[in-house]
């Protein structure tokens, strides 16, 4: 249950009951910095707009949010993206973690 982003708190189903996801996964136990650099960074600078193949994009319910950052002229080079997301009338695993439908339109 390592994060960067905080739990959401479900409206219903198994985790509103589940004793360790309230206990070990739904709080924070330690804080850290850690170093980021954009997307738009590595496809831009790093990797000089050279054509990539894939993209998979696992950023704990910030996966759009790393997407957009690249900007459509990057995403230029890019064949494919995988992410993850969840179903429009699903509970989001993290706060302000994108749905479906906002990711596919």
């Amino acid at each position: 249950c390592s994060s960067l982003r905080a739990m959401h708190a479900p409206r219903h189903g198994a985790w509103r009951k589940n004793q360790f996801v309230r206990s070990a996964c739904a709080r924070t136990v330690q804080t850290r910095r850690v170093p980021c650099v954009s997307l738009r960074t590595v496809l831009r600078d790093w990797l000089a707009s050279r054509p990539v193949e894939r993209i998979k994009i696992d950023a704990q319910g910030a996966d759009l949010a790393v997407l957009g950052g690249a900007g459509a002229e990057q995403l230029a080079h890019v064949a494919e993206v995988a992410m993850e997301v969840v179903h429009d009338d699903c509970d989001p695993i993290y706060d302000e973690q994108a749905s479906a439908h906002p990711v596919l339109t």
